[in-house]
C-alpha cells in the first residue's frame, strides 16, 4: 500500500491529484480520502484483540436480539409499567404500546393472565397496568 509521502510525491509528480490518481489507476474521490486521511493500511489499522476479552458476542446478546420468548415478554412489561397503576388499554391498542403483533401478543398471553381482563359483551380484551386493577375492572364486570 502507499504512504501518504508517496501520494503526495505522485501529486508532485502529476501535476494534480487528478492525474495523480489516473496514474495510481484509482478513482479521484478516493484519491482524495487517501490524501487526506492516508491510505486504508495507514488508516485503519485493527486493533489487537485483548487476552482479557473474548473476541465476539455473547450468547445473551444473540438471545436478547432474536429469541422471541424473551424479547416479546420484555417488551409486554415495559408496556405494563407505562401503563401504570390505574392504566388500562383494550389489547390491540395495548399491543401496539408493546410494539409486538397480535399473534405474539396470543402466543404470550398466558403468562400475563393476572393483567387481562375479559370484556365478554364485546368480546374485546383489556390490559390493566397491575394485576389489583384488573381484578378491580372484572368486579365491575359482575
Amino acid at each position: 500500500m502507499l504512504s501518504k509521502a508517496e501520494i503526495e510525491a505522485a501529486v508532485k509528480k502529476e501535476g494534480s491529484e487528478q492525474k495523480a490518481a489516473k496514474a495510481l489507476g484509482v478513482d479521484r474521490t478516493t484519491f482524495r480520502r487517501w490524501r487526506k486521511d492516508g491510505p486504508p493500511a495507514v488508516a485503519r489499522q485493527s486493533k489487537p484483540l485483548s487476552p482479557d476479552k473474548p473476541a465476539g458476542r455473547s450468547l445473551a446478546d444473540f438471545r436478547a436480539a432474536h429469541d422471541k420468548a424473551f424479547i416479546v415478554p420484555g417488551k409486554i412489561r415495559e408496556a405494563l409499567k407505562t401503563l401504570g397503576q390505574n392504566g388500562w388499554e383494550y389489547e390491540t391498542q395495548f399491543a401496539h404500546l408493546a410494539g409486538v403483533s397480535l399473534a405474539d401478543m396470543g402466543n404470550f398471553r398466558d403468562a400475563f393472565s393476572a393483567h387481562i381482563v375479559e370484556v365478554k359483551r364485546d368480546g374485546k380484551r383489556a390490559w390493566a397496568g397491575t394485576p389489583a386493577l384488573a381484578e378491580r375492572m372484572r368486579g365491575m364486570l359482575r
